[in-house]
């Protein structure tokens, strides 16, 4: 997706769009029941991941931004994650 696009969701278009990033996954060796957190700000790919988890079968816990570090960080070891995805600058 490139940013200030606009283009409707519907499910055929969601499903395309999670085919890309649940092979990515898959590629780097998430399987079902791996814990990933996604750490990303309120962007189209975050409900693109989601999807994507769900479709391997791999738990997933969100985090949003506006959190410490020590909260983040405590977030990942409670959940135990095996993988973190997240972004390293956001556009607001």
């Amino acid at each position: 997706m490139n940013a200030g696009t606009n283009t409707p969701a519907s499910q055929p278009t969601g499903l395309a769009a999670t085919i890309d990033p649940t092979n990515g996954l898959k590629k780097i060796g998430v399987e079902k029941g791996d814990r990933i957190t996604i750490y990303l700000t309120m962007i189209p790919e975050l409900a693109i991941l989601m999807l994507a988890c769900a479709r391997i079968g791999a738990v997933h816990s969100i985090i949003f931004g506006g959190f410490s570090a020590e909260s983040i960080s405590g977030r990942v070891n409670d959940c135990e994650s095996e993988y973190i995805i997240t972004a390293d600058e956001g556009v607001r």
